[in-house]
């Protein structure tokens, strides 16, 4: 049985999504919406998390 998306992600979103998939693994890195721009969390191993700005809009 297939489960319907609750949304579409961009083909931008989803390129960064494959660009980041490599070097971090797939359960360390976010990339979300914060007012306006991109940006993209990081979690470490000691659970500490840091968040930078992506010099891309969010769209």
């Amino acid at each position: 049985m297939l489960i319907p998306k609750l949304s579409q992600t961009e083909d931008l979103v989803e390129a960064i999504r494959v660009l980041i998939r490599d070097p971090f693994g797939k359960k360390n890195w976010q990339i979300i919406e914060n007012k306006g721009k991109t940006r993209l969390g990081v979690r470490f191993e000691d659970v500490t998390r840091t968040y930078k700005s992506i010099t891309y809009n969010w769209l």
